[in-house]
């Protein structure tokens, strides 16, 4: 992260947990809780901390505002892509959005 690491992983945090509370599209958990369970069991798999970044904040393409993306019922349309934009933009390493970026096609 670039200026103020703590500030901008705060904001993130933030937006995570109150825009996280929408349904996370047709399943029982929110976005925010389907991210707490993404980290979770990459912490538990023995992820790095880069890897246990990417992913709680895998599908931020899903519900961080970006102006032109396209929803449909299954979510964002290339919501992998923004994330890892998204990411780049606000100064997260390469590592993290590559995994991000990647998270889709390895699926």
């Amino acid at each position: 992260m670039t200026a103020d690491p703590a500030a901008t992983a705060d904001r993130v945090l933030d937006f995570l947990s109150t825009a996280g509370q929408s349904e996370y599209y047709g399943e029982e958990v929110s976005q925010l809780e389907h991210a707490l369970q993404a980290a979770h069991n990459a912490r538990l798999d023995g992820g790095t901390e880069q890897e246990i970044i990417a992913a709680l904040l895998h599908d931020l393409g899903h519900i961080w505002p970006v102006e032109g993306r396209q929803t449909t019922s299954v979510g964002v349309v290339s919501h992998d892509r923004i994330g890892a934009e998204v990411l780049k933009e606000l100064g997260f390493s390469e590592d993290v959005a590559d995994i991000v970026g990647g998270h889709v096609a390895a699926k």
